[in-house]
């Protein structure tokens, strides 16, 4: 009688087990795909150009002129 609720017990554990594994195993491999997409993220930003500068000299602010 002992044993079946030992062998329960182990079964219920391995169990809990088996699904913590899972998760963190699935956390891993997901904060190592953000950080790929961080990293492109920062090469896009890096790479575009800056939109604050004045992109009309002698005008104030990024407003063009009307023709």
């Amino acid at each position: 009688m002992k044993n079946k609720i030992y062998i329960a017990i182990i079964c219920a554990l391995s169990v809990v087990l088996a699904v913590s594994t899972d998760f963190i195993i699935k956390h891993y491999y997901d904060s190592v795909k953000q950080a790929k997409l961080y990293d492109n993220l920062i090469e896009v930003v890096e790479t575009q150009p800056d939109e604050t500068q004045n992109l009309y000299p002698g005008i104030s602010g990024a407003i063009p002129p009307k023709q």
